[in-house]
């Protein structure tokens, strides 16, 4: 009998750790590709041509970018063409960079297919070096990060991040179309904020920082939830030191290219955060003087927080 009730218990936890509000959404169809977190960055296992890769799903950076180390040793440069109707280089945050086109590109059981990616050489730019270093480390387990899956690809695949599992779902036709979380969240106790695109393509939620109202960037790819120290003084938010040091970043391309050198991060200890009609817990948060037009971003820390699912089809976070 004690047997028994031992496995009805672990069947029941095994249940409630399930993520349900996904299944109960109905994503037939969908890919399921876990990834894992390293240093507070969520990194997808991926293949490039065959030759495995290390990539960030970074929903700051508008396009899927690859070190360029990495591409030229999957795809020989006799081989390595401009695909047809972009061009040959895009500027991100001032600097010109390649975009070429990206064979067999995958991830666990979703195929890319080809695509453009911007090239780039991620060891020799201050942002990487300084808030990526193309290494992390955590458990004594060292990590390269060799790229980014941007918006472009986040978008066209309908992907789905679930926070509290670590997986990402993805539309291998790219014919389902967005908001198949919808109201069954609702059942689940979570709260719908829209993402609105702005001009730069980033993707904006509304925030309430002690009764003041503004807006972030939500960013995957950023290392945690940072306010601008502009609206904390304006909002009265309480200050204090830290003794970390952080790259910010220059311009708001979201994609990372680029640095303006380290500042001091601040600790604020605001007594309101709000995202959208979501409130998050008392807690300490990332503070900077932000040198362009947002009031923060909400990094990988406080959507984990939120138990956060991002659904990139209709541009849906869901909070609880």
């Amino acid at each position: 009998m004690k047997s028994k009730m031992l496995f009805f218990r672990g069947l029941l936890a095994a249940i409630a750790i399930l993520p349900l509000p996904v299944r109960a959404a109905g994503l037939e169809g969908f890919v399921k590709v876990p990834y894992v977190v390293k240093d507070n960055r969520y990194i997808l296992r991926c293949t490039l041509n065959g030759k495995p890769l290390n990539m960030v799903i970074d929903c700051g950076a508008y396009a899927t970018l690859i070190d360029k180390g990495v591409f030229d040793s999957a795809i020989p440069k006799s081989q390595q063409i401009v695909p047809k109707g972009v061009p040959a280089k895009v500027s991100a945050n001032g600097e010109p960079v390649p975009v070429l086109l990206a064979r067999n590109l995958q991830a666990g059981g979703i195929s890319f297919g080809d695509l453009p990616v911007l090239v780039y050489d991620m060891t020799r730019n201050n942002f990487f070096v300084r808030n990526f270093g193309r290494y992390l480390e955590s458990a004594n387990e060292q990590v390269i990060i060799e790229g980014l899956i941007g918006l472009d690809i986040l978008r066209s695949h309908s992907a789905i991040i679930d926070t509290t599992h670590q997986v990402i779902y993805f539309d291998p036709t790219r014919s389902k179309r967005g908001g198949h979380l919808g109201d069954n969240m609702k059942r689940f106790g979570f709260k719908r904020v829209q993402m609105v695109q702005d001009r730069y393509a980033n993707l904006e939620v509304p925030c309430t920082i002690q009764g003041k109202p503004g807006r972030m960037l939500v960013d995957t790819g950023a290392y945690l939830t940072l306010i601008n120290y502009n609206i904390a003084r304006a909002a009265g938010v309480s200050v204090r030191p830290s003794s970390s040091l952080m790259s910010g970043i220059k311009v708001p391309w979201g994609l990372g290219v680029g640095g303006r050198g380290p500042s001091e991060l601040l600790i604020a200890e605001p007594s309101q955060f709000k995202v959208g009609e979501f409130s998050f817990q008392k807690a300490p948060v990332g503070c900077l003087p932000l040198d362009f037009a947002t009031d923060g971003f909400l990094g990988p820390d406080y959507l984990e927080k939120g138990h956060a699912f991002l659904d990139f089809g209709d541009n849906s976070l869901f909070l609880k």
